[in-house]
């Protein structure tokens, strides 16, 4: 209704408070508290007391195998969550009074929100049944573009059926009929993507150098769809960027269909709150503390990964560490570098749970990790971490906008930028992907995501008409 009555500003603010909760509320919370402290650290110290006892209730500790439940609990911790709330209601207050904390835990500003265009635009694409828009937001204010030939039924149901598509493309059991079949209806789905969202965006923001950064809040279905790889269909006559003044593709990429990948460096953030959080808290230390894990779980239904031990090797050497095998070390090492490290390199199996995605999990050669027990760590300050791993950014349909997968428990615990897939790729071309990754990280000045867009670039052409294979990989945050 907002954007029907000329009002894209409310709508942009209706669509920041509904959206992300979660990550805008533990985000915030961290770049507040850099301020608190140094107005009243007593006071600082009592409201992360009484945070990190709700988020023990929110996340409790993973029971052992077989416990029985403890009687009365349920009754017990909706006593205690209440009694804790309403404390830290009144410490929120108290700090609230302090000068210069008015704005204490209180959603960012327009201004604020739109301060983030500086470092490049901000495409929020709003997807709803009634109409859909992106809001563009820009060093020269907010832009709203209609996004007339986008629906949301279309999408629901083309969001519904990639998955299962992408999966039988890189199937190497699958009758070549089928891969065929599949692999069209994906690139029919990017086709989408670029016809009636990224041809319309790129058109109005007329980006003239491949390496400007794009920041996209997808919402709903989009959130489940690879919105940073939108392709051309190959009998597309043209788009509305064409005449869009560009740098030459990379070489062999001419023949290709006209490409997101090719004309910005596309990242995600859950919402544009989240990216301003981030920002806030401050830069990750000078120095370099970097790990490189990989873990080769056999459980029934997994394939082996051959390639994983190679990769990590790679990163290893490029990161200038020695790779760590999971299963020859301590838990405790992997949940450790969550904290201490700026780079953090991940080569296993990642499982989403699409019914209670806060266990969706790493699999590890003892006891799994979680989305709840990542998430309920805090005090990092990485600069990546690169999940290769299967599917780490998908996460259930009705729970899209809360953006509660793998990914984005990194950024929970501190991480400024994550790598995560949004569907199982095979471990050759996850290993591929990552030693092209770390030869262009190490030409960008430790710009992840211009390093993943010349990855996505030159591993386009490798795979040429297998979209499956190349546009899986994504980074999110900073």
């Amino acid at each position: 209704m907002c954007l029907a009555c000329g009002d894209p500003e409310r709508a942009l603010s209706l669509l920041e408070l509904g959206r992300g909760v979660l990550l805008n509320r533990r985000s915030g919370i961290r770049a507040d508290l850099a301020d608190l402290i140094d107005a009243d650290a007593g006071l600082a110290q009592h409201f992360e007391r009484l945070r990190d006892a709700l988020d023990r209730l929110d996340h409790p500790p993973p029971p052992l195998p077989d416990a029985p439940p403890e009687p009365g609990a349920t009754g017990w911790e909706r006593e205690r969550r209440r009694d804790l709330e309403a404390e830290l209601d009144v410490v929120v207050r108290r700090i609230r009074a302090l000068p210069g904390q008015a704005d204490f835990q209180r959603p960012p500003s327009f201004e604020s929100l739109l301060a983030e265009a500086a470092h490049g635009p901000v495409v929020v694409v709003n997807v709803s049944e009634y109409r859909c828009d992106a809001l563009l937001l820009t060093t020269e204010g907010l832009r709203h573009v209609p996004l007339d030939g986008l629906d949301a039924d279309e999408l629901e149901r083309a969001a519904e059926v990639f998955h299962a598509d992408v999966v039988t493309a890189l199937d190497p059991r699958a009758a070549q009929d089928a891969v065929d079949a599949a692999n069209a209806r994906v690139t029919a789905v990017l086709d989408l993507l670029w016809r009636d969202i990224a041809g319309p965006v790129l058109a109005e923001l007329r980006i003239a150098d491949p390496d400007t950064r794009v920041w996209w809040v997808p919402t709903r279905a989009l959130c489940r769809l690879p919105l940073h790889a939108a392709t051309a269909a190959r009998d597309a006559a043209g788009c509305p960027a064409d005449d869009t003044d560009v740098q030459e593709p990379p070489a062999g990429s001419a023949a290709l269909p006209l490409s997101l990948v090719d004309r910005t460096v596309s990242s995600y953030t859950p919402t544009v709150t989240t990216l301003h959080h981030a920002r806030a808290r401050g830069s990750a230390p000078d120095r370099t503390v970097a790990a490189v894990m990989h873990a080769d779980v056999r459980r029934p239904g997994l394939p082996e990964l051959p390639a994983a031990r190679r990769e990590a090797r790679a990163a290893a050497e490029r990161l200038g560490v020695e790779p760590l095998d999971l299963a020859a070390c301590e838990r405790t090492v992997l949940i450790d570098a969550l904290i201490t490290c700026t780079h953090l390199h991940l080569a296993l199996h990642a499982v989403a749970d699409h019914d209670d995605p806060g266990t969706s999990r790493f699999l590890l050669p003892d006891l799994d990790l979680t989305f709840a027990e990542i998430a309920a760590r805090r005090g990092g300050w990485g600069r990546l971490a690169y999940l290769s791993a299967c599917e780490t950014t998908r996460t259930p349909p009705d729970l899209a906008d809360e953006s509660i997968h793998l990914t984005s428990a990194f950024l929970l615990v501190g991480f400024s930028g994550v790598i995560g897939t949004l569907w199982r790729v095979p471990d050759a071309v996850a290993e591929t992907t990552a030693r092209s990754f770390y030869d262009a990280l190490d030409t960008v000045r430790d710009e992840p995501a211009v390093a993943l867009a010349r990855t996505a670039r030159l591993v386009r052409v490798h795979y040429r008409d297998d979209p499956a294979a190349w546009a899986a990989h994504h980074h999110v945050g900073v």
